[in-house]
């Protein structure tokens, strides 16, 4: 579920059992410039970042992109429990061309 979260940024939640994972950044980019996204996790002992160009960050509370080309892309935040639940934010970035 994605929802607003203030001051141009939105929130992207998932929860299962007793994980709850949210990823909150901006909506949108121009491409060329960074975007930076929050990690709120709790009951997981464990998450990662999937970037869009598929590099992984683990435990990381924050994650840093920049954006290159025009088009959607996707930041996936995913954790696992002690107990081995499992789940996954996604946040759909849309990435602007300079010009728009």
């Amino acid at each position: 579920m994605t929802s607003p979260a203030g001051a141009g940024l939105i929130r992207s939640v998932a929860s299962r059992g007793t994980i709850s994972v949210a990823i909150v950044g901006p909506a949108s980019v121009v491409a060329g410039d960074v975007a930076r996204f929050r990690a709120e996790v709790d009951g997981a002992s464990t998450w990662v970042w999937l970037a869009p160009d598929g590099t992984a960050y683990p435990d990381a509370p924050e994650l840093a992109i920049t954006a290159v080309t025009p088009g959607e892309a996707l930041i996936h935040l995913a954790a696992v429990a002690s107990d081995g639940q499992t789940t996954q934010a996604t946040l759909r970035l849309l990435v602007k061309s300079p010009a728009e």
